[in-house]
């Protein structure tokens, strides 16, 4: 199956600061991110858009469901890593504290999860059960810039629970918000690229 993972729009509140689990809704810059977005994926013909249940993520699946004609879903498997007390802090401020959570992944990030738990028990297994599958349909998936780059790290490794840790730490692109990069089994590519400080969302 073909994937093409969707990055939210912009979000009220977010710049400089770790998204996570700040559950804020989408600036009117995010929505035409996402209008823009549903005409640069319709190429691709996906069939139906499954969303983290976050309100940047819903507000942008539903503005591309509402012009594709496609139906969309909550599944909170695409949810972001909850990064507990570091949720909402400066980036600028945090970053070495975040970054040592991902040289240590199976460590807990206060009041949250461990990295490990975020990949391995949520976004991998529901990952790999679509992009695996023998269905040759495409289906769009609406998330978080990390679990983009949890994407990539995840095909390196092919069908298990494993994944390139290394990229989590080191990739220096992720998407642009409104951005997207399509995967398979056998490939990923991020098609709407930005160099970003690794370890941000």
């Amino acid at each position: 199956m073909r994937i093409i993972l969707l990055r939210h729009g912009d979000a009220v509140g977010s710049t400089g600061k770790f998204h996570g689990w700040i559950d804020n809704p989408l600036t009117s810059k995010g929505a035409k991110e996402a209008s823009d977005l549903s005409e640069e994926i319709r190429q691709y013909n996906p069939s139906m858009i499954i969303s983290s249940p976050m309100s940047r993520t819903m507000d942008s699946a539903r503005i591309i469901s509402e012009k594709l004609g496609i139906p969309m879903q909550a599944n909170k498997a695409l949810m972001p890593l909850n990064l507990g007390d570091y949720d909402g802090q400066l980036v600028d401020k945090h970053l070495n504290q975040v970054r040592t959570h991902f040289s240590n992944p199976n460590k807990k990030f206060p009041n949250g999860e461990t990295v490990n738990h975020w990949a391995q028990s949520r976004f991998i297994p529901f990952f790999n059960k679509h992009v695996f599958s023998k269905d040759p349909g495409t289906i769009a998936m609406m998330t978080h810039g990390r679990n983009i780059i949890l994407a990539k790290a995840d095909i390196a490794k092919g069908n298990n629970l494993d994944y390139d840790k290394t990229m989590l730490l080191d990739n220096k692109q992720s998407t642009e918000h409104g951005g997207y990069a399509v995967a398979t089994p056998n490939s990923f590519e991020i098609k709407t690229p930005k160099s970003v400080s690794a370890g941000q969302s």
